[in-house]
């Protein structure tokens, strides 16, 4: 494109999606506040902008966009043409943009739209697969180790009336249940952490 800068811009939708801000090569800082706009300007539109010569430009507030010869901007669409984000190429010297080089950069923003809707898809797979491993790990708790504990706790109770009672032949047999019940339990819930590994 034969460039000085190039920004992208794609917010991200808070829940899958991180905000993607870059700016790269010889970027002005003070032509933030205008780029921006123009960014969020494409993206509210969904139509690429070719500004020809901001210098030569009467109307323009020189403080306003400060070292900005010419700039390119195009949205980033997906297949389904919603707007991800945009892409905004400048010079600061020199000859202006041509509509070619427009052209170009509306190619390159729908690469870039896969790749940021691509990462958006996985995080949505990371995001499901979490909440399906959580979901496993809870029925697997509920099924096993928690139902394990109850019985447990049932034990107890009898083992404290077995001895209160004087019992000692039931309370050897509940005593040995309790064991290899809680041997069980033990080796439940090592399987569980080895698979959570």
């Amino acid at each position: 494109l034969e460039a000085d800068f190039a920004v992208l811009l794609a917010p991200g939708n808070g829940r899958h999606r991180a905000r993607v801000d870059l700016a790269l090569g010889d970027f002005p800082p003070q032509a933030r506040p205008f780029v921006d706009g123009l960014l969020q300007g494409v993206m509210a539109s969904a139509e690429p902008v070719l500004l020809g010569d901001l210098a030569g430009d009467p109307a323009a507030d020189p403080a306003s966009r400060p070292e900005l010869k010419s700039l390119l901007a195009a949205p980033l669409l997906s297949p389904e043409r919603v707007v991800l984000g945009a892409l905004l190429a400048g010079v600061r010297r020199g000859r202006g943009f041509q509509p070619r080089q427009l052209t170009l950069l509306q190619t390159i923003a729908g690469q870039a739209a896969l790749v940021v809707q691509n990462a958006g898809l996985m995080a949505e797979l990371e995001y499901q697969t979490m909440l399906q491993e959580r979901a496993r790990l809870a029925r697997e708790i509920h099924d096993g180790l928690a139902q394990t504990i109850g019985f447990l706790k049932l034990q107890a109770a009898q083992l404290r009336a077995q001895l209160a009672g004087g019992d000692p032949a039931r309370l050897r047999q509940s005593a040995d249940l309790f064991y290899a019940t809680l041997t069980e339990a033990y080796q439940d819930a090592r399987q569980a952490i080895d698979g959570l590994r």
